[in-house]
């Protein structure tokens, strides 16, 4: 998940322990983003409304990696390996799909590559629930099976760590955020 967005998030800024000075700067930085991005999709509308066409967004992207790196440069080394912290654990066991975290778990291309075809594994399998459940469920049942999915994933992707990786895994992540928002289903 991106850090912003972790950095809007009420829990998350708690556990981040930010001093007033910088929540209320990284608030004025997603206030200035919002009205930027008000912005670029009014000119958007108008300019599929005019030409039937659209802009390129690199713009836009160029513009939210800037004021994310501004927000994060905010804090404190501690806070900042919290953050990443938190921003691996919203991405549940897909965490283990970024390069810098195995380069950091030591893992070898043949755990690269395990990783790659339980991935796929998984993607079979919540294609099945989906086509098995939807639009004929709830979202009660939707969840549940969705937990099923990640709790499997995660087993299977887990399974191919040594158990030195899988500590420094758990250790990397460290203690879980608690939150109220709902992150899950990003990352089913």
């Amino acid at each position: 998940m991106a850090a912003i967005v972790l950095l809007t998030d009420a829990e998350a800024r708690g556990d981040l322990a930010l001093t007033r000075t910088q929540g209320e700067a990284i608030d004025g930085i997603v206030a200035a983003g919002r009205r930027r991005d008000d912005e670029l999709f009014e000119g958007i509308d108008r300019l599929n409304t005019d030409h039937g066409e659209s802009p390129p967004f690199s713009t836009s992207r160029e513009e939210w990696d800037e004021r994310e790196a501004f927000a994060v440069g905010m804090l404190d080394p501690g806070q900042r390996n919290r953050l990443r912290a938190l921003q691996l654990q919203s991405l549940g066991f897909f965490a283990l799909f970024d390069a810098d975290l195995q380069k950091e778990l030591g893992l070898g291309p043949a755990q690269v590559a395990a990783l790659e075809r339980a991935d796929d594994a998984h993607d079979a399998r919540r294609s099945e629930a989906m086509a098995a459940l939807f639009p004929r469920t709830t979202k009660a049942n939707m969840e549940r099976a969705f937990a099923r999915l990640r709790e499997q994933g995660e087993a299977e992707t887990l399974a191919i760590l040594t158990p030195e990786q899988r500590k420094a895994y758990r250790k990397r992540l460290g203690k879980p955020l608690k939150t109220t928002t709902d992150f899950g289903l990003m990352r089913v």
